[in-house]
C-alpha cells in the first residue's frame, strides 16, 4: 500500500531522469555485481547496517504497511 503516492511519483521521476542520464542505469557501473557491491559499500559507509539495513529497513516498512491494512480492513467491519 502506498501512502504518499506524491512522494513515490516524484522519487520514481527522480530514478528515470538520472536512470535516463546512465545509459539506462542507476549506478553507473559496468555489470550487476559491481553495482550491488557499490550499493553495500556506500549503505556500510553511511552506517545503514543491522537493524538500519536495507533489509531491516524493508521489513519495517512491510510490518507497518501490513498494520496499516489490517488497522483499515477490521475498523470498517
Amino acid at each position: 500500500m502506498i501512502l504518499d503516492t506524491i512522494a513515490v511519483r516524484k522519487a520514481l521521476d527522480n530514478a528515470l531522469a538520472i536512470a535516463e542520464s546512465r545509459h539506462g542505469r542507476l549506478i553507473d557501473k559496468p555489470d550487476l555485481k559491481s553495482a550491488m557491491d557499490y550499493w553495500h559499500n556506500q549503505a556500510a559507509r553511511i552506517d545503514l547496517t543491522g537493524a538500519y539495513s536495507p533489509h531491516s529497513l524493508r521489513y519495517a516498512w512491510a510490518q507497518d504497511a501490513i498494520s496499516h491494512y489490517l488497522a483499515q480492513v477490521y475498523g470498517q467491519i
